[in-house]
Formats: C-alpha cells, sequence, structure tokens
C-alpha cells in the first residue's frame, strides 16, 4: 500500500510543527518560539516516519508566502502516490474564525482548484 502523505497549513505562530510532532512521537520538526512574527518553520519539508510522508509548511501570513506554499502542496499532493491528508492548523478567537485565517484557507483552496486538484478524490481536507 503507498504511504499517506500528510501536509499541516496554517498562519504563523499556530503550532504546525508542534502538532506534527505530536502526532509522530518523536521531534521531526524544529519547532518553539520564534523571535519575530514570522513563525519557526520558513520552508516546505518533508520528513518519512514509520513508512508514512508528514509535511511542515511556514506560516502563511503574507501573499509570497502563501503562493510558494499553496505551490509547494500542489506539488506535494500531484506527487502523491497514496491518500494524501491536507490539515489547517487554524487560531479560534472568541468563537470565531478571524479573517486572516479565512483568507489562508480560501487562498490555499483556491489554488489547489485552480491547479485543477480533484478535492475529495485524491485526498481529503481536516
Amino acid at each position: 500500500m503507498p504511504p499517506t502523505t500528510t501536509i499541516f497549513a496554517g498562519n504563523p505562530g499556530g503550532g504546525k510543527s508542534t502538532l506534527l510532532n505530536a502526532v509522530v512521537g518523536e521531534k521531526l520538526f524544529k519547532a518553539g518560539c520564534s523571535d519575530d512574527l514570522g513563525g519557526v518553520t520558513t520552508t516546505f519539508r518533508s520528513e518519512v516516519h514509520d513508512g508514512q510522508i508528514f509535511c511542515d509548511t511556514p506560516g502563511l501570513d503574507d501573499a509570497q508566502r502563501r503562493r510558494k506554499a499553496a505551490k509547494e502542496i500542489t506539488n506535494a499532493i500531484r506527487s502523491s502516490h497514496g491518500p494524501t491528508k491536507l490539515i489547517f492548523v487554524l487560531k479560534i478567537t472568541s468563537g470565531r474564525l478571524p479573517a486572516v485565517e479565512v483568507l489562508t484557507l480560501k487562498l490555499v483552496l483556491d489554488a489547489l482548484t485552480s491547479q485543477e486538484v480533484p478535492i475529495g478524490t485524491n485526498f481529503g481536507i481536516i
């Protein structure tokens, strides 16, 4: 059976790398507090753990990062030979998704659909 690819995406400081490390049960990705608002992860990274592929993305806080990360996410999904999970890590404020979180979610999904990646066919969104 081909490996599952799991990709975590979201804005900086949301805990993507920390959650990935918790899911795999060891520290594969650098996580912690950053000195600036850009986050700890600055490039798209993938690691294999127990035959599965896990991907960490930089925070998508500005338009340039969003476009680059959306392209890398699209490429990762297209190159996957097995199921792919795209997990958005979002911060809820006062019971609501802030506009910046909705914008990030929309831009990544728009990038996937504009690249004709069939949502719900080759991957699921959690």
